[in-house]
């Protein structure tokens, strides 16, 4: 749920459109689309039958830990920048 909502977050960033889970559906169509999207995709996922699970669960972990260490990198590059 996490990675699903801070990745409908960052995308309604990129394009500059109406993203909160304070606003309703109507208000925020697209960041909720994005939101919805990607949690259909994550349940399509598991629910394979004989999907790896084990594999998938670590992919993600790998997947959250590169960008939990390409973070302070990136802040730091536009700190340095503005």
């Amino acid at each position: 749920a996490a990675v699903s909502l801070s990745t409908a977050y960052a995308v309604g960033d990129v394009f500059k459109v109406k993203h909160s889970l304070h606003r309703s559906v109507l208000d925020a169509k697209g960041f909720y689309l994005v939101y919805f999207g990607i949690i259909a995709l994550a349940a399509a996922l598991v629910l394979i039958p004989g999907s790896p699970l084990g594999l998938l669960t670590e992919a993600v972990q790998t997947w959250l830990a590169c960008c939990c260490r390409a973070q302070p990198c990136s802040c730091c590059c536009c700190a340095m920048t503005a």
